[in-house]
């Protein structure tokens, strides 16, 4: 039961952020290609500290890897989440 209620915990955390990332225009950029935190920063602007987090939760997702470069890219993983 705990594992459940955790689950829906997360659920109510993350899907704002996502939400916002997808109005913001976040995955549509990132889709375009690979591209850096100080990229996103010149063309989304927002909070620098809010922006790390989400970066952080669309990692830990499994939507997000950053390279060795700190580029980030969308994974497979996303794709089921699309929106049309």
């Amino acid at each position: 039961m705990l594992e459940l209620i955790n689950r829906y915990q997360y659920g109510f955390v993350y899907i704002p952020v996502i939400l916002a990332c997808r109005e913001k225009g976040l995955f549509d950029l990132i889709k375009e290609k690979r591209i850096t935190h100080r990229q996103i920063a010149n063309t989304l602007g927002a909070n620098t500290g809010h922006r790390q987090v989400a970066l952080r939760m669309m990692q830990s997702l499994g939507w997000l890897l950053k390279n060795e470069v700190n580029e980030y890219s969308l994974t497979d993983n996303f794709q089921p989440y699309l929106w049309t």
